[in-house]
């Protein structure tokens, strides 16, 4: 039990709270919070299975694997320790913008929200795989260079792809009921697709990306020095 105060007629009573309430309260805003959100919410499921399934395909792989697809997840790490800051930001920006135009361009297609989760859950395969990667060949060492100079760039990253994902499945789903119910009824709806919103929020993500770029950058510079593969 909890108890609270209330002020009534200039005396103060003490009132007893259930403990029960107060978790039914908190249980019903987290249903809350995933139900407003739940298209990221499934995002980032996408992208969870993405790291998993990546961590476990590369125990049956080499770093040749990782050195092909450097350009898509600048997954080559060796690289970054021994490449100039100036290519650090442009490899990470590079990586990151390719997902976010993916996104951009499937939310223009009335079928593009079907294959947008497949950009996380690919995003997240390669995260996945040069993190399972360092610690299979490095251990702790490798865990360390994982934490120190790769995630703190990378988590921003994810979220803004994470973003870009749900932008553009929104963005098409508006454009497939158009296509369904016509344009006189959908323009009763209240939420009208907007091609104007649709650029500013992207621009936004772009912005966000390239803060995590400026950070792969600041990590590499502070702590590539540390380690030696």
């Amino acid at each position: 039990m909890k108890r609270t105060n209330l002020i009534q007629d200039g005396l103060v009573l003490n009132e007893a709270i259930p403990t029960t309430s107060v978790v039914e309260y908190k249980k019903s805003s987290f249903k809350k919070i995933i139900k407003d959100h739940i298209i990221l919410v499934i995002l980032a499921i996408f992208l969870l299975l993405g790291l998993m399934g990546g961590a476990l395909f590369i125990r049956n792989a080499d770093f040749s694997a990782l050195e092909k697809l450097d350009f898509l997840f600048f997954s080559n790490f060796q690289g970054r320790v021994a490449s100039q800051l100036t290519s650090v930001f442009v490899a990470s920006l590079a990586s990151s913008f390719s997902f976010i135009l993916l996104c951009f361009l499937c939310g223009l297609s009335m079928w593009g929200a079907f294959l947008i989760p497949a950009i996380p859950l690919f995003r997240g395969f390669g995260l996945g795989m040069t993190g399972g990667y360092l610690y299979a060949v490095y251990g702790w060492h490798g865990l360390l260079y994982q934490l120190s100079i790769i995630l703190p760039g990378a988590l921003l990253c994810i979220v803004a792809i994470l973003l870009a994902a749900r932008e553009g499945m929104v963005f098409s789903k508006k454009i497939s009921f158009r296509s369904k119910k016509g344009i006189e009824e959908s323009s009763e709806q209240p939420q009208k697709m907007s091609m104007k919103t649709y650029l500013i929020r992207y621009t936004f993500i772009i912005g966000t990306a390239l803060v995590a770029a400026l950070i792969d950058v600041a990590t590499t510079a502070c702590f590539s020095g540390l380690f030696s593969f």
